[in-house]
């Protein structure tokens, strides 16, 4: 690629982060849950890219590795903010903070019990029949009937607790 492709396409690919910034706001911007729905949106699962971006930095850490050199402080960095949660600990200190990271879960989780115990989900009621054209008038008018009743009787046991 000669000179001048590389500055047009430097060029383009500048334009394309602006107008990328533009629209989604930069990227230091945006949470994890926003962008793990972004690329669910474009058809890229979260946790494959996870994956396969963890397993390329680890074959350049191998690299570094082979040769008895430090890794850069990004690659470090990016080794282990990817690193997946069922990879065996590589050292005590990181087998501690894997387990301090279980048992705060484990709190959290058994926090929200009491909440979760308390609050009596309200089944939805779907009535399908409603396009069905093999069923008569008659038919629809009994089973609305039935729907209706089983929400009153529903509204009233959740008035009740």
């Amino acid at each position: 690629m000669n000179r001048a492709n590389k500055n047009a396409l430097h060029e383009a690919n500048k334009q394309l982060l602006r107008l990328s910034d533009g629209l989604f706001g930069e990227a230091s911007e945006l949470d994890s849950v926003e962008a793990e729905g972004l690329l669910r949106k474009t058809g890229i699962e979260p946790d494959v890219l996870t994956d396969a971006l963890y397993r390329r930095f680890e074959l350049q850490a191998k690299t570094y590795w082979r040769k008895g050199k430090p890794l850069p402080s990004l690659l470090k960095k990016a080794l282990e903010d990817l690193r997946p949660p069922t990879a065996p600990p590589r050292n005590e200190r990181e087998l501690a903070r894997e387990a301090r990271m279980v048992v705060r879960r484990l709190i959290e989780r058994l926090t929200r019990l009491p909440d979760l115990l308390l609050t009596k989900p309200t089944p939805p009621i779907t009535v399908a029949y409603r396009n069905k054209k093999e069923i008569s008038d008659r038919d629809k008018t009994l089973l609305d009937r039935v729907s209706d009743d089983l929400r009153r009787r529903i509204e009233d046991r959740d008035k009740r607790t």
